[in-house]
């Protein structure tokens, strides 16, 4: 199948095609879910394929900056004690409105305990 092809399959330009197979620029959810639709295979797929080629690509230019960060101790770090009702997102993720930092956070449990990111309103 030519670039035009799958382009003209996919709704979108013959060059995006042609930038994402010339690692010009890399798939977005909007072309993860039309090669989703189109493959019959999950967007997600495509989005992981997509993660581990730029972790396997930028990681060697970050190595002496990773190696200059310290790594948090979970347990010096000490429990952090919610005050905020907890909603369950999907298993294993919850939400809450964190008022300490002015947004919404969303956490999961891990084998060293939580993670979390906070996404500002």
């Amino acid at each position: 199948m030519t670039a035009y092809g799958l382009g003209k399959n996919l709704k979108v330009p013959r060059t995006r095609i042609e930038r994402i197979v010339s690692k010009t620029i890399g798939i977005t959810p909007d072309t993860a879910l039309r090669l989703a639709k189109f493959f019959r295979i999950t967007p997600e797929f495509w989005l992981s394929m997509q993660a581990d080629y730029e972790l396997k690509t930028q990681a060697p230019a970050l190595q002496a900056i990773l190696s200059d960060i310290a790594e948090l101790d979970a347990a010096q770090a000490g429990p952090r004690h919610w005050s905020h009702p907890l909603t369950t997102v999907r298993a294993g993720f919850h939400a809450w409105n964190d008022p300490d930092c002015a947004g919404n956070v969303l956490a999961a449990r891990s084998s060293s305990g939580w993670i979390s990111t906070t996404r500002k309103p």
